[in-house]
C-alpha cells in the first residue's frame, strides 16, 4: 500500500475530542437553566462516545502504518513499531501528569494505584476511581497500550489467515461487532449481572465500557476496515459512483446524532449502540479520499486541530476547563464556556506545536541512532 494520508480522519479526530470536551463540561452544559431541551443536554453528555470513534481509528491508522511490517514475526518489527507508539503517546501524557502525582510519589508508602496509573495498568482495576485517578482520561491510555500490545500478535494471526480464507476482514469485522454484543446480552438477560448498578464494582461501566480487553472489540473493528479498505482502494478505479461513501457518511453521522440525543448512558450505550455507526464514519471518511475523484478535507487550521486532538484530550479535563471557563462565566457561563473551549484550543495547539511535536522528533532521532527505525507511512496523525 502506497503512503496516503487521510486528512478526512485528521479532521475527524478534532470532532471525536470536541465530542469528550462537552461530556465534560457538566456544570454548563447539563444545567437545565441553561441548556433547555433535554435531547441537547443529552447529547453533550453523550460525548463520552467520541472514545469509541478513538479506538475504532486507531485499530484502522495503525493497521494501515505497520499492519504488513507486523505480518512477519520478527522481534525487530514489534520493537519498531512499539517504540513509534510510546514516541506519539508518553511525553504529553508524562508532562500532564507530573502536577498530579507528586503528592502520591512524596506520600510513605506511595499508594499501589500509583504504580498501576505509571504501568498504564489502572483501566483493569474495579475501582472507578483507580481507572480515573490522577489524570483521569488517561484510563484510555490503558486501553490503548493494551491494543499496542496486541497488534503484533493480531497482524500474524490475520496475516496468515488471509493467505487461507479469503474473507477473513469479512470475519475479523464480525467478530468485532458480534463481542460486544454478546457482553450486552449477557448483562441483560443473565440474572446476577442484570441485577447490579451501572458502577457496581463488576457492574456494565467497568465490564463493558472502560475494560481494555472488551475495548480492543473496537479498535479489532478498525483492523477489520482497514483490510476493507485495502481491498476496497485497490477497486476504487472502476465503477464506483464517487457520491456513495458521502451518502454512507450522512446515513451513518445522522444515525450516530441520533442516538446521542436520545440515548441515556446504559448497558446498550455502554456496550454497543455507537460502534457501527462510527465504523461506518471511519471507512466512508476514509473511502473519500480515494480513486478518481476524491473527497478530502482541505482546510489547514482544522488539520492542525486534528493533529493537536491528543494534546486537547489530555488537557482539557483537569487542565484547561476548569482553569478557563470559571474565569470567564460568573455571570454568563454558556458564554464563559465559550471562552473557556477558544482557550483550550491555543493551549492544546500550543502543546502539541512546543511540545509533542518536537519531542516527537527528538526521540525518533535518538530512536534511530541506537538502531531502531522508528519511521512510519503516514495516514494521517494518528
Amino acid at each position: 500500500m502506497k503512503p496516503t494520508r487521510l486528512d478526512n480522519l485528521t479532521a475527524a479526530r478534532f470532532v471525536a475530542a470536541m465530542l469528550v470536551v462537552f461530556h465534560h463540561a457538566t456544570s454548563v452544559l447539563q444545567d437545565p437553566n441553561i441548556i433547555t431541551h433535554a435531547w441537547l443536554r443529552s447529547f453533550f453528555n453523550n460525548g463520552y462516545v467520541g472514545v469509541t470513534f478513538f479506538f475504532i481509528l486507531s485499530g484502522f491508522v495503525i493497521s494501515a502504518s505497520s499492519f504488513n511490517q507486523l505480518q512477519t514475526p520478527h522481534i525487530r518489527n514489534v520493537l519498531d513499531f512499539l517504540a513509534r507508539r510510546l514516541i506519539r503517546v508518553v511525553p504529553v501524557w508524562l508532562l500532564l501528569s507530573l502536577p498530579l502525582i507528586f503528592p502520591a510519589i512524596e506520600a510513605r508508602p506511595i499508594p499501589v494505584s500509583l504504580y498501576e496509573f505509571l504501568s498504564f495498568t489502572q483501566a483493569w482495576s474495579a475501582d472507578v476511581n483507580v481507572s480515573y485517578g490522577y489524570l483521569a482520561v488517561a484510563w484510555t491510555l490503558s486501553c490503548e497500550m493494551f491494543f499496542y500490545a496486541m497488534f503484533p500478535l493480531a497482524a500474524f494471526v490475520i496475516g496468515r489467515l488471509r493467505q487461507r480464507f479469503r474473507y477473513t476482514d469479512a470475519a475479523v469485522v464480525s467478530l468485532a461487532i458480534l463481542v460486544p454484543f454478546c457482553g450486552y446480552l449477557l448483562f441483560v438477560y443473565s440474572p446476577t449481572l442484570a441485577s447490579l448498578s451501572l458502577m457496581d464494582p463488576n457492574g456494565p461501566h467497568r465490564w463493558l465500557y472502560r475494560n481494555p480487553a472488551m475495548r480492543f472489540s473496537e479498535f479489532l473493528l478498525g483492523i477489520g476496515l482497514f483490510l476493507y479498505f485495502e481491498r476496497y482502494r485497490a477497486r476504487s478505479r472502476q465503477t464506483y459512483s464517487p457520491w456513495i461513501w458521502p451518502g454512507v457518511l450522512l446515513v451513518s453521522a445522522s444515525a450516530l446524532l441520533l442516538l446521542m440525543a436520545n440515548l441515556s448512558m446504559n448497558t446498550f450505550s455502554l456496550a454497543f449502540a455507537y460502534i457501527i455507526p462510527f465504523g461506518l464514519i471511519v471507512f466512508s471518511l476514509a473511502a473519500m479520499e480515494v480513486g478518481d475523484t476524491p473527497i478530502a478535507v482541505n482546510a489547514p487550521l482544522l488539520l492542525l486541530l486534528g493533529e493537536a486532538s491528543y494534546s486537547l484530550y489530555l488537557v482539557h479535563h483537569h487542565y484547561g476547563l476548569p482553569l478557563f471557563t470559571p474565569a470567564f462565566g460568573a455571570e454568563k457561563p454558556l458564554a464563559g464556556l465559550v471562552w473557556g473551549i477558544v482557550l483550550v484550543l491555543a493551549l492544546s495547539v500550543g502543546i502539541y506545536m512546543l511540545i509533542e511535536k518536537p519531542m516527537r522528533t527528538l526521540l525518533t532521532g535518538w530512536l534511530e541512532r541506537i538502531g531502531l527505525r522508528p519511521r512510519e507511512r503516514s495516514v494521517g496523525a494518528v
